[in-house]
């Protein structure tokens, strides 16, 4: 699951949908609310260590 304290919560069906979401987020979030995501508060999800995952983030300047 994706939390976003703001505006609110996604939720995912399966741990595979994350990497696909959080792009789709990314783009959401940075086009409408005007600043990038630089940190990421997650709770030891194995779906947000997979190498793509971390490759993005590293790519972006997101902390984990």
């Amino acid at each position: 699951m994706i939390i976003v304290e703001r505006p609110g919560y996604i939720f995912l069906s399966g741990k595979s949908e994350a990497l696909a979401m959080f792009k789709k987020y990314k783009v959401f979030a940075e086009k409408n609310i005007g600043n990038v995501i630089c940190c990421l508060k997650i709770n030891r999800g194995e779906e947000f260590t997979s190498l793509e995952f971390n490759n993005l983030c590293s790519m972006h300047g997101v902390n984990k």
